[in-house]
């Protein structure tokens, strides 16, 4: 009796190894150790492709906002890797709110952005201005409280 005699006929080897193919491929599941997802910290630096699975978006749209997003500007290291600082991964946050959720075209996303940012530069400005004026006061009643004890200190030897 041979060993294919032996074995029952409904069993086939040829189909076991296909099957698990077929699943591993069509869960996407990585084997690697080293692809493990974890979560870094809110300052943690970003690779590009980290930031481009969380925003559900492929890594050439991230280097195409990049072409037309100035603010968008990520540190580039050896071999032209991207690192995604937070306040990059929170402009790439706002920028495919913008684009995938409310509808905006990248023109229209780069005025809104833009115009965005000069009303943040004006608020800030008057924000200093009124800082500096505040100090300015500050300053002045200092100089006003030295002159009444001074004056009082006089009036009180005469």
């Amino acid at each position: 009796m041979s060993d294919r005699d032996a074995r029952p006929v409904n069993e086939d080897i040829r189909l076991e190894k296909p099957e698990r193919k077929a699943h591993r491929r069509h869960t996407g599941i990585s084997l690697s150790p080293r692809h493990k997802s974890h979560s870094k910290s809110d300052q943690a630096l970003l690779t590009i492709s980290e930031l481009a699975r969380e925003l559900g978006v492929g890594s050439h749209i991230l280097r195409y906002w990049e072409t037309h997003f100035p603010d968008l500007r990520p540190l580039q290291r050896a071999g032209n890797r991207r690192y995604y600082r937070p306040d990059d991964v929170a402009l790439a946050r706002r920028i495919n709110h913008l684009l995938n959720n409310e509808g905006y075209t990248v023109k229209g996303a780069v005025k809104y952005l833009s115009s965005e940012g000069q009303k943040d530069n004006k608020n800030a400005s008057e924000a200093e201005e009124s800082l500096i004026k505040a100090g300015i006061c500050q300053q002045w009643q200092e100089e006003l409280r030295s002159i009444s004890s001074m004056l009082s200190d006089a009036l009180m030897t005469e």
